[in-house]
């Protein structure tokens, strides 16, 4: 009995481990990754803007005093309309003086003329030297070019005193009025008098940084929300070639697809634009997706029973899910619940 005893102690000792239970598994539940159609937008504020090409600040290009402001802010406008009125009493003096010199110039060409014809007879005829013929013809000839100079000064009076009617460059609306009667213009752009702004088409003006700009294209479609609650399509016309160096934000101008709405200048829109279309994305709910150590996303697969710590790259988000850009492939489970405590390895009872 001893001998039998003393066999037995010394099988236990032998096999320490013999008597340990096997890690316990983990109940984790487990998806499968899908593939989903997306669309990526970002939605962004901007307003409702005349064409890039359409906003002019109108001055007179004369100087002179502001005699009458027929444009009201607000007032729709054709091309070639009056706006402004500037005093023109020196100008019309400029015309007037100008047609009295032309006349004058005129009258004496028209008498060189008959004096060299003359001149021409009489020397044909003998009677006049060759030297006083050429002599009255080159007087006719200088006759001549000052009627072209008195012409050419009655033209640019006249120009001038059209000049003192400012008027609209193109279709639109009078954005402002910056002069009212009595005030002094010098007759450049330093002096502007009204703000015009085209209604045809529409755009729509926004600010965004840079990385969406670089995602967008010209041609790509935006939704355009109004504070009335109507949604308005549009696309993509223009985009900066530029940030702005303070807010590091650039420019797009969207115009809008199908007939011209009716829309005021200035006023507020809620924007989505579409950045990314994405066809049979691999996408997982967003609660699989955990930080890693070094701050990247990463996944806990299941191989085999075991879990399985993959980084991967994500994408968008849409809802509760997330797509999953690089390191993981449709049909691949992932756990859904508490992955943040998994580490490789560890024996998994799977929940599907």
């Amino acid at each position: 009995g001893l001998v039998l005893l003393a066999a037995s102690l010394l099988w236990g000792c032998g096999s320490p481990n013999a008597g340990e239970p096997s890690p316990k598994a983990i109940h984790v539940r487990v998806v499968a990754a899908v593939g989903r159609d997306l669309t990526v937008r970002l939605r962004v504020s901007g307003r409702i803007t005349p064409p890039v090409d359409r906003q002019a600040s109108v001055s007179a290009s004369v100087a002179g005093r502001v005699l009458e402001v027929t444009a009201r802010e607000g007032q729709l406008v054709k091309q070639g309309e009056v706006l402004v009125l500037i005093d023109a009493r020196l100008l019309e003096d400029g015309v007037r003086s100008g047609e009295a010199a032309l006349k004058r110039v005129q009258a004496d060409s028209a008498f060189k003329h008959e004096v060299a014809r003359r001149s021409r007879e009489l020397f044909e005829k003998g009677v006049a030297s060759r030297q006083d013929a050429e002599s009255d013809e080159s007087g006719a000839v200088a006759a001549d070019a000052s009627v072209v100079e008195a012409t050419s000064n009655v033209e640019t009076a006249r120009r001038n005193r059209g000049f003192a009617d400012v008027t609209a460059p193109f279709d639109g609306v009078v954005v402002r009025v910056l002069r009212h009667p009595g005030e002094l213009v010098d007759g450049t752009s330093a002096t502007a008098i009204a703000e015009v702004a085209g209604l045809h088409p529409l755009e729509v003006m926004l600010d965004a940084p840079s990385e969406t700009l670089a995602k967008l294209r010209v041609g790509d479609s935006a939704e355009v929300a109004l504070a009335s609650g109507k949604t308005l399509t549009a696309s993509v016309a223009r985009i900066a070639g530029a940030l702005d160096a303070a807010s590091l934000v650039g420019g797009v101008r969207l115009r809008f697809t199908g007939s011209d709405p009716a829309l005021v200048l200035g006023s507020p829109v809620e924007v989505a634009l579409t950045l990314e279309r994405l066809k049979g994305a691999v996408s997982v709910p967003k609660r699989a997706v955990r930080r890693g150590p070094e701050g990247g996303a990463e996944v806990v697969l299941v191989a085999d029973g075991k879990a399985k710590v993959t980084p991967v790259v994500t994408g968008p988000e849409d809802g509760d899910s997330i797509v999953i850009r690089e390191g993981l492939k449709l049909g691949q489970e992932v756990v859904v619940e508490d992955p943040l405590g998994l580490a490789d390895g560890t024996a998994l009872e799977v929940e599907r």
